[in-house]
């Protein structure tokens, strides 16, 4: 069985294409870009689960961070990858779980391209592994903001920027099938009325979350429909957590005939 450090991981560039393989620890060595994972779940009541990582765990020992994180491994997908750490972590699998953000890599999140996902849960029937978590709590949101402004705990830089980055869309949870999101990217001011008028032409209906950041922020909308549950989500670097002039995309329903 392969070591932690052996395991074969996707080698990626600047557009999240696969430019080859490598093991873990070399990638982490030479810091390349690869991809990876994180799944925060909610009971839908205003309360998150989060695990505090080991004391073994090489990056953010003792860290609070997302109810499930993880490497994607050579061949693998995002979605397969949340299903197996979910299973591994945490000894549980929703049924049900959304991508909503997608980070570029850089220094902070150790050059890594990350999917983040969100689902809903009511179970309380978890298995932590020891190896891989220290403990694992429920949050309800006001103490989590108070923790996460105070700096009363410790929390991984990535788990932040993608709490703050949710919390701006009012914990939105995407539905099958019907919700899409796309966000701001680079490019002039102007580009994003055109993006948006080719969106609502083409039957989405389109809001700002922030219209006052966009101001600041610039850039451009934009849209994929390879996948309706991958769209291209995209936050600039730069741009983190400041990134929450998010464009809400939700197809209207269909009106029943006479």
């Amino acid at each position: 069985m392969l070591s932690e450090n052996e395991e074969l991981l996707d080698i990626v560039d600047d557009e999240n294409q696969v430019l080859g393989q490598a093991p873990r620890g070399e990638i982490h060595r030479r810091n390349l870009a690869h991809r990876a994972t994180h799944l925060l779940l909610t009971d839908g009541q205003g309360r998150f689960l989060l695990q505090k990582r080991s004391a073994k765990k090489r990056d953010y020992p003792e860290h609070w961070d997302s109810s499930v994180s993880g490497h994607v491994v050579a061949g693998d997908d995002f979605e397969a990858t949340v299903r197996k750490e979910a299973a591994e972590e945490i000894g549980y699998v929703p049924r049900e779980f959304f991508p909503m953000f997608l980070l570029e890599p850089s220094a902070e999140n150790g050059q890594e391209w990350i999917l983040f996902h969100v689902g809903k849960t009511k179970t309380q029937r978890f298995r932590a592994d020891p190896e891989e978590i220290r403990e694992l709590r429920w949050w309800a949101e006001q103490d989590l903001v108070r923790a996460l402004t105070e700096g009363s705990e410790k929390f991984s830089p990535t788990f932040k920027t993608f709490f703050f980055l949710w919390r701006e869309t009012g914990f939105h949870l995407p539905e099958r099938g019907h919700d899409q999101w796309a966000s701001v990217s680079h490019g002039p001011p102007e580009f994003l009325q055109v993006q948006r008028s080719f969106l609502e032409a083409a039957g989405f209906s389109v809001r700002l979350l922030n219209d006052e950041s966009l101001g600041g922020l610039g850039g451009q909308g934009f849209f994929s429909g390879k996948n309706p549950f991958y769209s291209d989500l995209f936050v600039p670097r730069e741009h983190l957590v400041e990134a929450v002039a998010l464009l809400y995309l939700s197809r209207p329903e269909e009106e029943d005939g006479d």
